[in-house]
C-alpha cells in the first residue's frame, strides 16, 4: 500500500505541479479556472465529480461567449472539393464537446490534397479544438499536403497564446 501510496502522490504532482498550473494560465484564464476547479474539486471529493465540475464549467464559459447549446454538440460545415483542393467551412461552435465530429471530418480528408480549413462564420473555437486543429495541421503536412487555416482574425482570444479560445467580436 505504501508502494500505491507513492506512485499515486508522485502522479498527481506531476498532473497538478507548479509549472502545469503556469502553463495553463499562459493559454487563458478561462482554461485557469477550469484547471483549478478540476483539481480543487477533485481534492474536495473524488476524480468524477471534479471531472464533472471542470465540464460544468466549461460549458458555462462557452455559453457566456455566445455558444449555443445546440451548436456545442454539434460539428456544422460545408465542404467543397475542387480536383487537388478541399475547402472546408465550419460554423457554429468548435468546441471541446464536438471535438469527435471535427475529427472525424477532416481525417476524411484524402492525403495530399491543399485543404483550406475556414473558421470565419464560427462563434467560438476553444482551446481544444485549437490544439487538434494545428496537430492536424503538422501530421497532414508530413504526409505531403498542405493545409491552411483562415478566418481567426475576426475572433478575439482570450490570451496571447496561440492556440487560445477565440470568440467572433460582437
Amino acid at each position: 500500500l505504501a508502494s500505491l501510496a507513492a506512485i499515486l502522490i508522485y502522479t498527481g504532482y506531476r498532473l497538478a505541479s507548479p509549472k502545469e498550473f503556469a502553463r495553463t494560465l499562459e493559454v487563458g484564464s478561462d482554461q485557469f479556472a477550469i484547471f483549478c476547479t478540476t483539481v480543487m474539486v477533485t481534492l474536495a471529493s473524488d476524480l468524477l465529480v471534479g471531472m464533472a465540475a471542470g465540464v460544468l464549467l466549461k460549458f458555462a464559459l462557452h455559453l457566456q461567449r455566445g455558444a449555443s447549446p445546440k451548436a456545442m454538440l454539434r460539428c456544422s460545415y460545408r465542404v467543397h472539393d475542387e480536383g487537388q483542393s478541399t475547402t472546408i467551412a465550419f460554423y457554429g461552435s468548435l468546441v471541446f464537446s464536438n471535438l469527435l465530429q471535427l475529427k472525424q471530418r477532416l481525417e476524411s480528408v484524402p492525403q495530399g490534397l491543399k485543404v483550406t480549413i475556414l473558421l470565419d462564420e464560427t462563434q467560438l473555437v476553444d482551446h481544444s479544438s485549437l490544439e487538434f486543429l494545428h496537430g492536424f495541421q503538422q501530421e497532414y503536412q508530413r504526409s505531403g499536403g498542405c493545409v491552411k487555416l483562415s478566418g481567426l482574425d475576426q475572433h478575439c482570444s482570450s490570451s496571447q497564446h496561440p492556440l487560445a479560445t477565440r470568440s467572433r467580436r460582437r
